[in-house]
């Protein structure tokens, strides 16, 4: 088979990419997923889709990590989507741009030199992602992605953004206009109703195009390289190997584990390596699989002496659950993961708001199964560090496609991010001392107990902490030569392969990554299309 485009990956990025570059019927775009498609109508129902998919290895990769030497060793579950629409289907709906500044330092020279990529180039792109009814001049009023202000929360969640108040942190009902500071009411990605994810934002409105072809179920084995130029696949589909051949560009949005897997089981990448595994090495690209960041998270338990929606789950409560959903989208089944936001700072000499705040007005315990309701009335709050130092590496177990890459990801090899982390949980404890909590505040789950001293609030964090399931960085983007791929996600040194996920995102963002995601792969369209607009031009 042979096609204009083929895209690897059909989770957030890749869901894009092939409504965007098959909006022209001349073009012939092949997805490839190695999940299944997953007809099942409750993954657009918001609450369900983590409940049904997490855990579950049909739909969930249930990666691993690597024993952390940064916190005696411990290993930990990381979900990722594996299915059409990937994690989309599966995440929390937090819908956060990101701080201007972060944009910003990508384009600033000396840093990544990723020009084309500062707040003011990248903002249009967000804008054609979103639909925001009554949308202002910075957000965007006509995209796939509906967007939700959440109308109907809990009394917690208004005590949340209250508490803010009384320690000098204003409500900032905009923190996705560039500034971060402050609290707010959660804006998420769904309508009330339904989940707005990859699949239903960008492939319900293309997959009946006879110029797309979508194929599940079909794990990619391996790149094709002949004279520098990748010009095929070779994937696994139905017990046979399959090879699909590209007349312009292979497109890998497989993602911040898989993109540099494929790679390296392609020959691409380090080649000491490569030939450790017996891999023949196409191009020795030190830096692939390198420069692995997520923002390392503590989540605080409380007892409540308010009723919460923990007390709801409940088979008796579903005709409320339902009705509320339908009727008034709101309740149990709309929410997102959280219900309220803040950005703020871990210490007054801090430039720039380098913690995240989530609220939510319910608990959950994490199980062998995946993350399931406390059973108790009980409220969270979720501290992570925006900006953290601390770099892991993905790394090949082998070069057979269903074997799991080695995933080292040290959570605190820089000490910074613990004692940043250290300061956010301190300041959401004392959150929860101000007036509007003191109603509602019963005694700790997690921790056992407020920490009584420095150690003993570190001790919590090195066995508590959790990742925010935010992986990126391992193709990382710049016009440096350690750069995996360049400006314009072109991979460096080999022509007809560019990557577009969030593996390419040089640094961390303050905040959820998913909508930069969307953000990138919308670039990556515009881009894919004038390139070879200018091709057919020469």
């Amino acid at each position: 088979m042979t096609f204009d485009y083929i895209i690897i990956g059909a989770g957030s990025a890749g869901c894009v990419l092939a409504n965007r570059l098959s909006e022209d019927g001349r073009n012939q775009i092949l997805l490839l997923e190695a999940g299944p498609w997953s007809k099942n109508p409750l993954f657009h129902i918001p609450l369900l889709g983590p409940a049904i998919g997490v855990g579950n290895k049909r739909y969930d990769w249930k990666y691993r990590t690597e024993p952390d030497p940064s916190r005696n060793d411990i290993q930990q579950d990381w979900p990722r989507g594996k299915m059409l629409g990937g994690t989309s289907q599966l995440n929390g709906m937090v819908y956060v741009r990101g701080a201007a500044v972060d944009f910003d330092g990508w384009a600033a020279n000396g840093c990544d030199g990723c020009d084309g990529w500062s707040w003011r180039d990248v903002q249009p792109y967000f804008q054609k992602v979103e639909h925001i009814t009554q949308a202002d001049a910075i957000h965007g009023e006509s995209g796939p992605m509906r967007l939700h202000r959440l109308s109907r929360t809990h009394p917690l969640s208004d005590a949340f953004v209250r508490a803010h108040e009384v320690t000098g942190y204003s409500e900032n009902r905009d923190y996705n206009g560039g500034d971060q500071e402050g609290a707010a009411i959660l804006l998420s990605s769904n309508d009330g109703r339904w989940r707005s994810s990859g699949v239903s934002s960008y492939i319900k409105s293309a997959r009946s195009r006879s110029n797309l072809t979508i194929i599940a179920n079909a794990p990619v084995q391996q790149l094709i390289c002949e004279q520098g130029r990748v010009s095929a696949v070779e994937y696994l589909y139905q017990g046979a190997v399959h090879r699909a051949i590209s007349r312009q560009e292979i497109i890998l949005s497989a993602g911040a584990i898989n993109s540099p897997a494929i790679l390296m089981r392609s020959g691409i990448g380090p080649s000491d390596h490569l030939a450790d595994l017996n891999i023949g090495i196409i191009a020795d690209r030190p830096q692939i699989g390198l420069n692995l960041h997520e923002h390392p998270a503590l989540q605080i338990l409380v007892r409540s002496k308010t009723k919460t929606i923990s007390s709801q789950n409940h088979i008796w409560n579903v005709p409320t659950h339902l009705w509320n959903w339908w009727v008034h989208r709101g309740g149990l089944l709309s929410a997102a993961s959280y219900e309220a936001i803040s950005f703020i700072r871990s210490a007054p000499d801090v430039l720039k708001p380098d913690i995240q705040l989530h609220f939510a007005p319910y608990g959950l315990k994490r199980t062998e199964t995946g993350l399931r309701p406390h059973s108790d009335d009980s409220f969270m709050i979720q501290v992570n560090a925006s900006y953290p130092k601390s770099r892991g590496r993905i790394r090949l177990r082998d070069a057979n496609v269903e074997s799991p890459p080695y995933i080292h990801a040290p959570m605190f090899s820089a000490h910074a991010d613990l004692e940043t982390l250290k300061r956010g949980v301190g300041f959401a404890m004392e959150l929860l001392k101000t007036k509007p909590f003191l109603a509602h505040m019963g005694d700790y789950i997690l921790p056992n107990g407020e920490p009584k001293s420095d150690t003993e609030l570190t001790e919590t964090i090195l066995e508590h902490a959790v990742p925010a399931y935010h992986p990126a960085g391992t193709c990382r983007m710049g016009s440096d030569d350690d750069a995996v791929v360049d400006i314009r996600l072109r991979l460096r040194g080999i022509d007809g392969l560019r990557v577009v996920d969030a593996s390419i995102i040089p640094k961390p963002i303050s905040g959820n990554i998913q909508s930069s995601v969307f953000m990138i792969a919308e670039k990556a369209a515009g881009m894919i299309l004038a390139d070879r607009f200018i091709s057919q031009a020469d």
